[in-house]
C-alpha cells in the first residue's frame, strides 16, 4: 500500500517520505487549528502546508515552535498557538463548541470504521478506506449508483446489508 500511495504521490506532485522515523500525531490540536483557521478563511492553505510538512517533509506538528513558525505567514503568534495547542486552555481562551464539533466527528467516523486518512466518505454511506487508484473509485461509484436508484424507486428505508446482488469490493 505504501509504494501504491508513493506512486500515486510521485505522478501527483507529492513525495511521500515515510522513513523510519515516522511521526505518530496526537491530530486533535491540528483539527482545532483548522476550525480556528476556517473562521479566519485560511483552513484549506494551511491544510496543504500540515500535509506537506507531514508526509513530505516528516516536521512533528505537534512541536509548538514548528506550528508557531507554520502560522506566523497568517499573523498567529506562538503565545495564540500554544494556547490552542494546550488542552487546559482551549476552553478558556476559544469557542469550546468548535473543540466539540472535532470531537464529535471524530467520534462519528470511528463508529463508522474510519481508523486513518485518507478515508473517502460517498453519500455519506459507504466509504473506500486509503491511497486506492482511480479505478477503485470508478468500480465503487457503478456499484453504488444502482443501490442509490433502487433506493429512489422504492421510495422506502433501504439497508444495504438487504442487497445480496450488489457488493462493494475494496482491493487493497
Amino acid at each position: 500500500m505504501i509504494n501504491n500511495l508513493k506512486s500515486v504521490g510521485k505522478k501527483l506532485g507529492t513525495e511521500f517520505n515515510f522513513s523510519q522515523n515516522a511521526l505518530y500525531l496526537n491530530t486533535l490540536p491540528l483539527h482545532h487549528i483548522l476550525n480556528l483557521a476556517g473562521k479566519e478563511e485560511f483552513k484549506d492553505e494551511l491544510k496543504e502546508r500540515f500535509l506537506k510538512a507531514y508526509f513530505e517533509d516528516n516536521v512533528c506538528l505537534n512541536d509548538i515552535e514548528v506550528l508557531a513558525n507554520m502560522l506566523k505567514d497568517f499573523g498567529w503568534g506562538k503565545y495564540k498557538v500554544k494556547n490552542i495547542i494546550d488542552d487546559s486552555t482551549i476552553l478558556r481562551f476559544y469557542d469550546s463548541t468548535i473543540l466539540s464539533k472535532v470531537k464529535m466527528q471524530i467520534a462519528l467516523y470511528q463508529q463508522r470504521g474510519v481508523t486513518g486518512v485518507p478515508f473517502f466518505v460517498i453519500n455519506d454511506k459507504y466509504g473506500i478506506s486509503g491511497a486506492q487508484p482511480k479505478e477503485t473509485f470508478l468500480k465503487v461509484f457503478d456499484s453504488v449508483l444502482p443501490i442509490e436508484e433502487m433506493k429512489k424507486e422504492m421510495n422506502a428505508p433501504y439497508k444495504l446489508e438487504n442487497a445480496k446482488s450488489i457488493m462493494l469490493v475494496i482491493p487493497n
